[in-house]
């Protein structure tokens, strides 16, 4: 795994090393994943065609005997946030396992694999930001628009389904589909496809409201149906504050009560399974404008997310771009080639399939630390404190919890 197919050093040794130390994690595919969780939803679903293994089966042994699944996800939900929770609060207190996410640890990708039962590099959102060589620009695929100038995708001639390439299988649930989610999600691209075409949306201001939403859906679903409940107040809050804020707490402690009166709720034939798409880190940034000159041995604009950034390298400029990125930048990220990450396995077990690999690009950067970088394709006051899509365990580690 130390080999080259550019002239400059590698980082591999080092980021095994990194991986060896549990400084960060390498994905795997022996140990209970999200892909594994949503496997099991879907064959209790009744969805076919599934690749079932030993640990989906003992997941679903869990939920086996419920009419009615009430899946909620909490956005940013790491261990690390779980740990960090008195003992007796009510998520702690019904936790089954931990599971890693995937890698990039970002909602787009993570939701995706949730929807696709399948890692990143087969369904191909592998970030916030992809490149699209449709379009030959950036665009942000969980808003369904082109970065720069925010331009619907759809009015560039970009078809969902060019986007999204592998279907969502909660079109396929044999009961009811319903996706409860906050105001100004529903009906949007992104969550159209991720509902299915048979699939309902329900629009909730207040997170009291969403629960209970859920609990009326719940009790007048019919047997096998999926009431999934999305709340973003924590990734929202720890964003802005920080993983540690005391603002950042109140909204921890406010989910784990409303959950708690979620599962007091329910009908007794139901089961109340909750996870995460990933955890957060509090992070230190690195800024690049498009006048930098790291941009200039670029054929495009960089993209990725805060913790994970593609370059796309004009062709003989590799090795300067590569001494270039080292000297800037290598203290804080580990500099891949797309090669590298392919054999790594980082986006999933196997191959990176074709249409995931043009997404990818050249190089790859993945923060080391703290350290979170920040292309600025236009002016922008935002300035977060928490951050995601790295490979530390405080971002890989999500909850498996069932009521």
């Amino acid at each position: 795994m130390e080999e080259r197919t550019s002239a400059g050093s590698s980082d591999v040794p080092q980021l095994l090393s990194a991986f060896r130390a549990n400084d960060l994690i390498r994905p795997r595919f022996d140990t209970p994943s999200i892909v594994d969780l949503a496997t099991a939803v879907f064959q209790w679903a009744g969805v076919g065609g599934l690749a079932v293994n030993e640990r989906t089966e003992r997941i679903g042994e869990m939920f086996a005997e419920a009419a009615r699944l009430v899946f909620v996800i909490v956005d940013g939900l790491g261990m690390n946030f779980i740990g960090a929770m008195r003992s007796d609060s009510f998520m702690p207190r019904h936790l089954r396992a931990e599971l890693q996410t995937v890698f990039p640890s970002t909602t787009s990708t993570v939701f995706t694999s949730i929807a696709t039962a399948a890692w990143p590099n087969r369904h191909g959102i592998v970030g916030w930001d992809m490149y699209l060589d449709e379009i030959d620009a950036v665009s942000t695929i969980i808003r369904f628009e082109r970065r720069r100038d925010e331009m619907p995708l759809g009015r560039l001639g970009v078809g969902e389904s060019q986007v999204y390439r592998m279907r969502s299988l909660f079109g396929e649930v044999t009961g009811d589909l319903v996706s409860i989610v906050p105001l100004g999600i529903a009906d949007t691209p992104y969550s159209n496809y991720w509902t299915g075409r048979n699939g309902v949306s329900v629009s909730y201001d207040r997170m009291a409201d969403g629960v209970d939403a859920a609990v009326s859906r719940s009790r007048a679903a019919s047997d096998r149906s999926i009431i999934c409940l999305y709340i973003p107040h924590l990734d929202y809050t720890a964003h802005e504050h920080g993983t540690k804020a005391s603002e950042t707490i109140r909204v921890r402690e406010g989910i784990d009560a409303e959950i708690e009166r979620l599962a007091a709720a329910l009908p007794s034939n139901a089961r109340l399974v909750i996870t995460a798409d990933h955890g957060q880190i509090d992070g230190t940034r690195h800024d690049i404008w498009p006048s930098d000159p790291l941009v200039g041995h670029l054929r495009h604009e960089p993209w990725g997310d805060f913790r994970e950034m593609h370059f796309a390298v004009k062709r003989g400029r590799e090795e300067r771009f590569e001494k270039d990125f080292r000297e800037r930048f290598g203290r804080f990220a580990f500099l891949l080639t797309a090669d590298e990450v392919e054999k790594l396995e980082l986006f999933g077990p196997g191959r990176i399939e074709d249409a995931a690999r043009k997404r990818i690009g050249d190089y790859l950067a993945i923060s080391r630390g703290p350290d979170v970088f920040k292309y600025h394709d236009k002016r922008s006051t935002e300035r977060f404190i928490g951050y995601h899509s790295g490979l530390s365990p405080d971002e890989m580690l999500v909850p498996f919890i069932v009521v």
